[in-house]
């Protein structure tokens, strides 16, 4: 039998294609997998991260029942247990050490907060200037409870605005190890 051209590129082709098909037959486009998993959930206040309000706090309150999951929940101005109206405009106002954060797990961690509120930072303690975001994080020891958390907020122009009326904001606090 002669070799052709044709019959050497028709040859590689059948050769390609059966490969392919001979690694192609033990690919999969899905998995499902059953697995355990247990994850326990406590109060906040025994929970690994452990938030605690002052009991005389006109502003923040924890919402929920005590063997559930729990919020909490900052309320300033209507609604909340002072005659005021609001924050003023056009104005920086600042709220310190509205609730804190305890550590009740086996590593230190760092602590920050997330939020897309424009016009709104969480600060260490009394220090405005000092925000716990990502690049700021703050360390809690094991065992402690002492990460006092501040609130400051900005009406100013491209500050903070009003969610709508069946609109709530909401905030990621994380805590990761330092290990």
């Amino acid at each position: 039998m002669r070799v052709t051209r044709r019959k050497t590129l028709f040859g590689l082709g059948t050769l390609a294609g059966g490969v392919g098909l001979i690694g192609a037959s033990g690919a999969f486009d899905t998995v499902q997998a059953e697995r355990d998993f247990d994850v326990e959930v406590a109060d906040d206040s025994q929970a690994l991260l452990e938030f605690t309000v002052p009991e005389d706090s006109q502003y923040v309150e924890m919402s929920g029942e005590e063997d559930e999951a729990q919020v909490v929940q900052i309320s300033i101005g209507a609604g909340d247990d002072t005659e005021s109206a609001g924050l003023n405009e056009n104005a920086t106002t600042t709220f310190d050490a509205l609730f804190t954060i305890g550590n009740n797990g086996t590593e230190d961690v760092s602590v920050h907060f997330s939020h897309d509120i424009a016009g709104v930072t969480f600060y260490q303690g009394t220090d405005d200037d000092a925000p716990l975001d990502q690049e700021n994080a703050a360390t809690v020891e094991v065992g402690e409870s002492d990460l006092d958390v501040g609130l400051k907020v900005d009406t100013g122009d491209g500050g903070y605005e009003e969610p709508d009326d069946d609109e709530v904001y909401s905030i990621t606090v994380h805590a990761n190890s330092e290990d």
